[in-house]
């Protein structure tokens, strides 16, 4: 499942792409969500981020199952969402994603829900939760 310049190439388990000149492999688990701007994907990690050119349908597509699409310009990894909250400055909803660092030190970024997304978002959060309680 690659597209995209030979560097590049995205599977359910990992996404490759040049940053900075240099290809890198990052495990899907690294990745705190997805953005779109301007005809390219950015995909976020706790260290930084790298573009990706596809769209975020292509990367829904890969990755719906451990995804959610919050708004029309953000795929967020279920695995980095944290908390909804109300948050005018970034929307009048906003998730909360976690990340960790290779320095162990907790990365906290604030990403937009949209109205339509929120049912979305409170669904998965449920499954997320439902899931966290069968586990204990």
């Amino acid at each position: 499942m690659s597209s995209g310049p030979k560097h590049q190439e995205m599977t359910p388990h990992y996404i490759q792409a040049a940053r900075r000149g240099v290809v890198i492999r990052t495990p899907i688990e690294n990745i705190t969500h997805f953005s779109y701007s301007d005809k390219y994907a950015t995909a976020h990690t706790a260290t930084g981020e790298f573009l990706l050119t596809t769209s975020l349908d292509a990367l829904e597509e890969i990755y719906g199952e451990k995804a959610i699409r919050t708004h029309r310009s953000v795929l967020v990894m279920k695995h980095a969402i944290n908390y909804l909250h109300r948050d005018n400055a970034a929307g009048p909803n906003s998730l909360n994603l976690i990340s960790v660092a290779a320095n162990s030190q907790l990365i906290r970024r604030d990403v937009p829900v949209s109205r339509h997304g929120l049912k979305a978002v409170r669904r998965a959060l449920a499954d997320i939760w439902r899931t966290a309680e069968a586990k204990s």
